[in-house]
This record gives C-alpha cells, structure tokens and sequence, in this order.
C-alpha cells in the first residue's frame, strides 16, 4: 500500500551510475522524534534496484546529501531475504526536504551492539544465504569508533574499453576492527573521497590515512554476486561534517 516514510539520510553513495540511498525511519514524538527500522530506498524502474539520479531531487531542485530529513513517497516493502531493508519508491513523485539532523545528534542513530557481519576468515565479504540465517537480518549499520580506523586508496590502471588507451580507477578501502574481528569495506563514500582530494593524491602503490575520533560510518552488504555479498562502506561521518 502506497505510504510515506520520513528518513535520514544515512547513505547516498554511487551504484551502477545511479544512486544507493538509505537511512533510518524517524517519528514524531512531541518536541523530539522516535527512530524506526532501516529504509534502503529500490527503483522499480532500473534492473538493480539503484535510484536514478533525477529521483533523489527533491521539491525546490535540491538534491539530498547525508543528514538531511526528506519525506519520501513509497510503495510497498520489496520483501527480499536477501536485502530485508528494501522498499520501492513511487517514482511518480517528487521527494520533500523537511529539515537536517544536526551531526551531534549522530550518535542517537547507531546500532548499539551490532553485531557486523562475518563468515570464516573473509574480512571482504560474507556468502550467498548469511543475511538468511541471522538472528535478525541486516545489511545496514551505523557504527561509532570502530578500533584502528584506516582508508586506504589506490590507482588502478586498465585497458579502456573500445579504446586504445588505458583508465585509471580510484579504488578506496576502509579497514577496522569491530566486534573482535577485522573488516574491509569498499568505500563508496564520494563526498569523502572529494574532501580530501583521493583521485589527485593517488598513486599506484596503497596509501593509507588514519580516521580520528570520533567517527561514525554507515556500512552495508550489497545484493548477492557471484556467491557473495560484499562489504560497503557507504558514508564516513566525521567531527566537523
């Protein structure tokens, strides 16, 4: 049944040329607000799911960022096992901006004791079925201060398609341990990966940088591949955002 959701943006990071957006339901509670569940927000009309750009433009022509409040016309729950947090968007309407969440109030949104995914010794990715098989199913967290923070971030060089030329890709980690084990998530994260200037400062060889505290960072598994679904760090909250 159509409804409309209120969220905060949590997530609003590149996928497949469009976009992946996601963040927590909030509720009115008088003066204050109560949160909800997680929203990943599904396009109906693109193969995978991915919101097209034209999508995340709101009334008045602004396009949402990370901590903005938006209300946002849906459809129903898209019900798949594998990305429980999945709901398609009526893309018949525009969204609205209400307001934005001030970053000192972050904190208020992380999943105490998270328990982030983890399957033998693959720190990059858990297999096909692992969300099925949890307690409670979940591909969205938002973390505080995981220990030994690090991003890392390299040029990858290739062969261009149809050209004789060759591309060159930013490829960023992030790197942490939580929970007692060690993770790496591709870090999706533009914003951040424009903030500190990666594609111009890299090189070939890894250069890491060590996040200071206090940090907060929303991860995700992405839909199932190849077997797979792979770790994604999708924004990095820092002290002065």
């Amino acid at each position: 049944m159509p409804s409309t959701k209120t969220i905060v943006i949590l997530a609003n990071s590149v996928r497949s040329g469009h976009r992946c957006v996601a963040g927590k339901e909030i509720f009115p509670d008088g003066d204050s607000w109560m949160v909800g569940n997680w929203v990943r927000l599904s396009d109906p009309g693109t193969k995978d799911g991915s919101v097209r750009h034209e999508l995340t433009r709101c009334r008045g022509g602004e396009l949402i960022e990370p901590l903005d409040v938006v209300e946002i016309p849906m459809q129903n729950a898209a019900d798949d096992p594998d990305h429980p947090e999945d709901w398609f968007v009526d893309c018949t309407q525009r969204w609205t901006k209400v307001s934005r969440l001030p970053v000192e109030q972050l904190s208020l949104l992380v999943d105490a004791g998270a328990h982030l995914w983890r399957a033998g010794g693959d720190g990059r990715a858990v297999p096909e079925g692992y969300v099925r098989k949890m307690g409670e199913p979940s591909t969205l967290y938002l973390i505080a201060n995981p220990l030994n923070a690090k991003i890392s971030w390299w040029i990858e060089r290739g062969t261009a398609p149809d050209s004789d030329g060759t591309s060159e890709r930013l490829r960023t980690r992030l790197t942490c341990t939580h929970g007692g084990a060690s993770h790496t998530f591709a870090l999706t994260d533009s914003r951040f990966s424009e903030k500190y200037h990666l594609f111009e400062r890299a090189e070939p060889k890894e250069q890491i940088m060590t996040l200071a505290t206090p940090v907060f960072a929303c991860v995700s598994l992405t839909r199932p591949w190849k077997g797979k679904q792979y770790k994604v760090a999708a924004t990095i909250f820092e002290a002065d955002v």
